[in-house]
């Protein structure tokens, strides 16, 4: 929501996909027909980013040329941007670089925005009692909290596990 990347190299925003938030009301709910669950204006925002072709390859990372295992995570019903298109578009594209490395893939299906989220637990300790909580901001998160708490274990093991067999 800054105008800059969450993620830098080197002091440098990695590239990214600029959704424009001016048209929408970011966290209203709403229907929108490229997905199958309510969602945000946020979501909306980045989807109609990801529609742009020019932007979507300017910002494209060659993930193919890092010669890494690829772990992605993504919940289907996440209502704050359209992670299951992302990581599935990602996952096609190094399918068909022909890219040589393990790529996983977990989507879960009642997953919402958290699904994949794993700070330092022992740096953020009130950050992991306060997701209950930050979590009742999404709806799926709420309609499937029992869920999506697993989920939230489960993709910090896949992480942690990932990690360690690199």
């Amino acid at each position: 929501m800054t105008g800059h990347s969450v993620a830098t190299w080197h002091g440098e925003d990695i590239p990214f996909v600029r959704a424009d938030f001016s048209g929408v009301k970011a966290a209203k709910y709403r229907k929108h027909p490229a997905a199958a669950h309510k969602v945000t204006g946020m979501w909306a925002a980045y989807y109609d980013a990801y529609q742009n072709e020019a932007a979507v390859e300017a910002a494209k990372l060659e993930v193919e040329k890092t010669g890494a295992r690829v772990l992605l995570i993504a919940g289907r019903e996440d209502e704050a941007w359209p992670a299951e298109l992302s990581v599935r578009t990602i996952e096609h594209q190094l399918k068909e670089s022909g890219y040589k490395k393990e790529v996983k893939t977990l989507i879960f299906p009642h997953g919402s925005h958290l699904c994949g989220l794993m700070p330092n637990r022992e740096r953020e300790k009130k950050l992991y009692r306060m997701i209950p909580l930050v979590g009742l901001m999404y709806k799926t998160f709420g309609r499937y909290r029992k869920e999506n708490l697993r989920y939230f274990a489960e993709s910090e093991k896949e992480i942690i596990n990932w990690v360690k067999e690199s």
